[in-house]
């Protein structure tokens, strides 16, 4: 019997170590995976940023029957940021205003808040970010995104109010794997007890998935995928998704660089209709300090008018940039983009950037633009497909570490295709001046805490 009792002793030991050692390993990993509250750090900063501007040309075309428009907008922010090992947040209110205008009212372009025009008290950012473990951390919230050169997703940054999105980013940095972001949205406009339509001008969702990685110093590719999507008419649950396939590629040495891009569309428009459509990419870029320029070419298909064959009509050919921006590609003045027709875009640009000092650099882009398919006029004569010529210059002084100005000049040689798309008799040159001040002070930082 004590023989027994002695065994039973042994295998209970053996158990209760093993059971020890498990909890010790469980314990490490779970260390290793969220880290503990060593320090905490509390930044709190602004933003001032007002701009005046004289548009001739802005966004519509100028004619002779009309006045130049002398316009002050404003960005004003105030940002907050809190962080411990464990967990990051981030709080931005932000005011645009026009200077002079009183009234408050709210601009939405999409699924972000996004507009340089009109008065808007809003905030342009709120997250939490919890570190998972070593690589990996979850951020949920209204958070500024951009993706590679923000041809599909942009922060807008331009735009006095940005853009902004709400939903869930998961994010994975591990060089020697990969740097992976999983990103997800489902968004309505309205706060109701039962389901509500949403007009399809706005995305009802917008994820995506990025997969980055560094081959070597030399090589980098980017592989993309992203599902949006927008409500049926006049319909609560029923989504046209659309799906965008694609990515990016770029090799690099020293001073020269070569990148390029891809993109394939299907699925279906916000209207209902099957779509397959495309975006080519190449770019061509040398620097040597203090020189930098760079030469490139966009081609986004769009549809043919001459092609009247109930198949290919059938179907939606232009390409949708989604949440991004054309402004670096197609030019800054925005007369022309996928929105001036439905004819798809191939443009070529070049684009010079000198630094002077480390304070002062000079920039100057050049656009040719097109139509990628032929455009009809309503009595059926098809148009030239050149679209007009664009000239951009700015000049920036870093003041110091907190205050930047920046002026521009922007002029445009629209073509008379132009002038037929956009139904306007306007003037053979565009014009549109800008000069900009930010203030960006760190307001307080709170010293590291062990």
């Amino acid at each position: 019997m004590f023989i027994f009792v002695k065994r039973i002793t042994k295998v209970e030991l053996k158990f209760n170590l093993m059971r020890k050692q498990k909890l010790f390993l469980g314990a490490i990993i779970a260390s290793s995976c969220i880290a503990g509250n060593a320090f905490a750090q509390l930044t709190i900063g602004t933003e001032i940023r007002p701009r005046a501007e004289v548009r001739a040309g802005y966004k519509d075309l100028y004619s002779e029957t009309q006045d130049p428009n002398i316009i002050a907008t404003q960005r004003t922010r105030l940002n907050a940021s809190f962080k411990t090992e464990k967990v990051k947040t981030y709080i931005s209110f932000q005011n645009v205003s026009i200077w002079g205008e009183q009234a408050k009212t709210s601009t939405f372009s999409r699924t972000a808040t996004s507009s340089d025009t009109s008065s808007l008290t809003s905030v342009a950012e709120a997250w939490a970010e919890l570190n998972l473990c070593k690589y990996s951390t979850l951020r949920v919230g209204r958070q500024s995104l951009s993706i590679e050169d923000e041809r599909l997703l942009t922060s807008g940054n331009w735009g006095q109010a940005g853009q902004s999105l709400d939903g869930l980013l998961y994010n994975y940095a591990n060089d020697s794997i990969a740097r992976i972001r999983i990103f997800g949205s489902y968004n309505n406009d309205k706060d109701g007890r039962i389901a509500a339509t949403m007009v399809n001008t706005k995305l009802k969702t917008f994820n995506f998935i990025e997969v980055k990685k560094d081959f070597n110093a030399n090589i980098n590719v980017t592989l993309l995928g992203i599902f949006s999507g927008a409500l049926k008419t006049g319909s609560d649950y029923n989504i046209y998704l659309k799906n965008t396939m694609g990515g990016y590629v770029t090799l690099k040495n020293d001073e020269l660089s070569l990148s390029g891009s891809g993109f394939f569309q299907n699925g279906q428009s916000s209207t209902g209709k099957l779509t397959r459509a495309y975006l080519l990419n190449a770019q061509l870029k040398y620097t040597k300090k203090p020189f930098e320029v760079a030469a490139g070419f966009d081609l986004l298909s769009g549809n043919d008018m001459t092609n009247t064959s109930a198949s290919y009509k059938n179907i939606e050919h232009k390409f949708d940039v989604l949440l991004g921006t054309t402004r670096p590609f197609q030019g800054t003045m925005e007369l022309v983009n996928t929105k001036t027709s439905n004819a798809g875009l191939l443009n070529a640009y070049l684009k010079t950037k000198y630094l002077i000092s480390e304070f002062w650099s000079v920039g100057l882009n050049y656009f040719i633009l097109n139509t990628q398919n032929a455009v009809l006029t309503s009595n059926g004569t098809e148009l030239n497909k050149y679209l007009g010529q664009e000239v951009d210059g700015m000049v920036t002084y870093k003041v110091n570490q907190d205050v930047t100005f920046d002026v521009g000049y922007c002029m445009m040689m629209p073509s008379n295709s132009l002038k037929m798309l956009k139904s306007a008799t306007a003037f053979d040159h565009q014009n549109w001046a800008w000069v900009q001040l930010t203030f960006k002070p760190r307001l307080f930082e709170s010293a590291l805490k062990n």
